[in-house]
């Protein structure tokens, strides 16, 4: 739970167009078709990463470095042959 000051609160209230009560009522479906009327278009997703973004996070996610346990055990038979 974020806990914010009221000069905060106040400032996203004012930028966002309604209050953050209301905010946090809402579902995400509410919430997606609320950003594209104030929006004025629809949400939309490319299908391409930018390059830029893929990056930002934990970093090995974004390079694929995590690795379950099975695939640890898979790729330790296939170099020892345990």
């Amino acid at each position: 739970m974020y806990r914010m000051k009221s000069d905060t609160k106040s400032n996203l209230e004012k930028s966002l167009g309604i209050s953050l009560a209301e905010l946090q009522k809402m579902t995400a479906d509410e919430e997606k078709i609320w950003v594209e009327k104030r929006a004025g278009r629809p949400i939309r997703y490319g299908k391409t990463i930018k390059p830029g973004l893929s990056g930002r996070g934990n970093p090995l996610l974004s390079r694929r470095k995590i690795r379950t346990k099975e695939e640890l055990d898979r790729r330790g038979k296939e170099i020892y042959g345990v």
